[in-house]
């Protein structure tokens, strides 16, 4: 199963608000990237590299410069953050809770 955390959903949507005013086409794309990466975790959780963040894994969304990060809980994935290559992390606090 797959989770998707608030943090996660607000970072996406963040993402998905400037984007899609400049590009709908794009976003699209994009949209459908993130999504099938994130999909991709259900049968292979272990794919994405270490994290930078304790007990997490960072999943490269092909394509595109975005890195989910996430953690794996017993059968459960979840998604932490959605994070674009040129922003800076931001720090482990509300994306762990």
């Amino acid at each position: 199963m797959i989770t998707w955390s608030e943090a996660a959903r607000d970072s996406f949507n963040g993402h998905l608000e400037y984007i899609v005013p400049r590009s709908p086409t794009g976003a699209r794309k994009i949209v459908e990237a993130i999504m099938e990466a994130v999909d991709s975790l259900e049968e292979t959780p272990f794919i994405g590299r270490p994290g930078r963040w304790v007990d997490t894994r960072e999943l490269v969304v092909a394509k595109y410069p975005y890195i989910v990060a996430y953690r794996i809980a017993k059968n459960v994935v979840e998604i932490l953050y959605v994070h674009h290559t040129r922003q800076q992390w931001p720090d482990a606090g509300d994306q762990l809770r």
